[in-house]
């Protein structure tokens, strides 16, 4: 992902995990990657959408950098 607002600029190079939640529609996925030239964890967070609400994205990294939100265009689909 890229985030030119932030200069920030992330891609993940390992999976440790990813779990999905059918009840409430989420997948919860971490592991390693690189920002900015730098090794980090991170833990992304998606929920899918509903009738009455937008999906939702959430990102962490252990630089610091974190971005969450509805998704303004596209979608989160859970499979």
């Amino acid at each position: 992902m890229r985030d030119p607002a932030s200069s920030e600029g992330f891609h993940s190079t390992q999976v440790h995990s990813v779990r999905f939640d059918d009840s409430i529609g989420t997948m919860t996925i971490s592991g390693l990657g690189v920002s900015n030239g730098l090794s980090v964890t991170f833990l992304i967070v998606e929920q899918a959408a509903t009738p009455t609400t937008p999906a939702f994205y959430n990102i962490n990294l252990s630089d610091g950098y974190a971005l969450a939100g509805n998704l303004l265009t596209g979608g989160v689909q859970l499979q």
